[in-house]
Formats: C-alpha cells, structure tokens, sequence
C-alpha cells in the first residue's frame, strides 16, 4: 500500500543512484587527463599550456554571467561573492 497519495501520482522514474555508477565518476577525468597527455606529446607544451589557460578564461566567465544573472534568486551572497571574484580573475586574462 503506497504510504501517501503523492506516491500513487509520482511513481519514481528517475533513480539518481542507479544513474551514476563509480565508473562515471573516474571515466571522465581519465579521459580527459589522456587527452591533455597525448595534446602535450602531440603538440607541445606551449599549445598544451595555452588551451589549458583558455579553458580556465572560459570557465571564470562563465561563472560571472551565471552569477550576474542570477544574483536575485540566491540567499547565500557568499557563492555570489566568490563567483564574481573568479570571474574578474579571469577576465583580464582575455
């Protein structure tokens, strides 16, 4: 017998903990650890170091507008606050 009548409306669909596996949590940074090994090997390190100095722009920009922009519907200024100086870190590197 379902224990509320919320139970009979919303069957669980959606299993979070059979959705990520251990595996999940290792693949994708092996992966992309090989990736950065084989671009050094295969290009340098200066190409090497300057997509890693990229990636580091994009996501300290992309931190800032996320925060800009949705600064309202927070509580927790402090999130707002390191998001934002992340993100004016990042941007004189442009």
């Amino acid at each position: 017998m379902p224990k509320s009548s919320r139970d009979l409306f919303s069957p669980d669909v959606f299993d979070l903990k059979s959705f990520i596996s251990p595996y999940m949590m290792l693949i994708p940074p092996t992966i992309f650890a090989l990736l950065i090994w084989w671009t050094n090997q295969s290009f340098g390190f200066l190409f090497t170091h300057t997509v890693a100095e990229l990636i580091s722009i994009i996501i300290a920009l992309t931190a800032l507008i996320v925060t800009v922009v949705s600064r309202h519907f927070t509580k927790n200024y402090f999130v707002v606050f390191i998001a934002i100086a992340l993100g004016w870190c990042g941007f004189p590197l442009c």
